[in-house]
């Protein structure tokens, strides 16, 4: 996603420890949600959460799906347009963070593209901001703010520690990769939509399982990267590296999938399994009829949400993994 401006309103940070201000419901429908106020950085941040209604569902140690917005987005605006049927229907607290707002709507710290090695796709600015929004210069992050977020929501969900989940679209899609990196001690695995890492390669602690969702006709952020973004294929090189699987040129299997919407529609699917902690990475390459939004279509051409799921409850991380309190940059 191209971006160019600095958000020079956000401020350097004075503290990382976060502090519930308060907790309200949501504004407009669906209903049966409760926003969070914290404070992360000095700065006053919210998400917001839905609590799973199906009568089979328990009502502790439940597993978290986080969901961040696309760029200039809002956690009000993506909740209302996914919902919560996936959630109520496999029992998952749906989370929607949102990022930090300048003049617009929330931006997230998915990285700058700086710094980034031959055969990214990135063909930018390759001084600040380069493709980001000078979050890091504004001393706002985004790592800091997911794992207060979690510390949050475990005191008033008891949610399990070992199955908490992280998907986004655009550049939200572009932060749980750093989340990957960053916060793997905490994120079970990673279900990226049209958003592409953003940050050099990285070899986190554990490695994370993925699924990555990337349309050939989005020209938003292009399949291939490009002035404002970095490929598809940097971003599946550097997860397959960080789990030990074979290249981007090797997948374990390949099938195709057609859409119900029309066979004309595919979804070329590549699985790299059998990795390092028993990582397995997955890239769905859809047929260039589907714009950067196909996924908030009604009807949706693949159902990315439930999809995710049987992806997403594969993982959980191991007994006793290691909490970081503070991420520092």
């Amino acid at each position: 996603m191209r971006v160019h401006q600095s958000i020079v309103s956000l401020f350097i940070a004075i503290t990382t420890v976060a502090v519930t201000v308060q907790a309200a419901d949501c504004t407009g429908l669906p209903a049966d949600c409760t926003e969070v106020s914290l404070s992360v950085d000095g700065r006053s941040r919210i998400y917001q959460y839905h609590l799973p209604q199906g009568s089979s569902c328990a009502k502790t140690s439940l597993p978290v799906v986080l969901f961040l917005h696309g760029g200039n987005g809002t956690a009000n605006g993506i909740r209302q347009s996914l919902g919560y049927g996936s959630s109520d229907r496999n029992c998952f607290i749906y989370v929607f963070p949102e990022g930090a707002r300048g003049t617009g709507g929330g931006v997230w710290n998915s990285g700058d593209c700086l710094g980034l090695p031959q055969g990214s796709g990135y063909t930018g600015p390759v001084t600040l901001p380069g493709c980001g929004y000078g979050l890091d210069q504004a001393g706002i992050s985004d790592v800091r703010y997911v794992a207060a977020l979690l510390d949050d929501l475990k005191q008033r969900t008891g949610f399990d520690s070992r199955r908490v989940y992280a998907s986004g679209w655009s550049l939200g899609g572009g932060m749980t990769h750093r989340l990957a990196c960053e916060l793997s001690d905490r994120i079970a695995a990673i279900a990226p939509l049209e958003g592409t890492m953003k940050i050099p390669p990285c070899t986190p602690p554990r490695a994370v399982p993925m699924m990555e969702w990337a349309s050939l006709g989005d020209t938003t952020s292009p399949f291939a990267g490009g002035s404002g973004d970095t490929s598809v294929p940097y971003s599946v090189a550097v997860r397959l590296a960080a789990c030990g699987l074979p290249s981007y040129t090797s997948p374990t299997t390949t099938f195709v999938v057609p859409s119900t919407l029309s066979a004309a529609i595919t979804d070329s699917v590549k699985q790299w399994s059998g990795g390092r902690d028993g990582c397995t990475v997955v890239l769905h390459t859809l047929s260039s009829q589907l714009p950067h939004d196909w996924l908030l279509a009604d009807p949706v051409a693949f159902d990315w949400q439930e999809t995710n799921w049987s992806f997403f409850r594969q993982y959980a991380l191991p007994a006793g993994t290691a909490r970081r309190r503070a991420v520092h940059h």
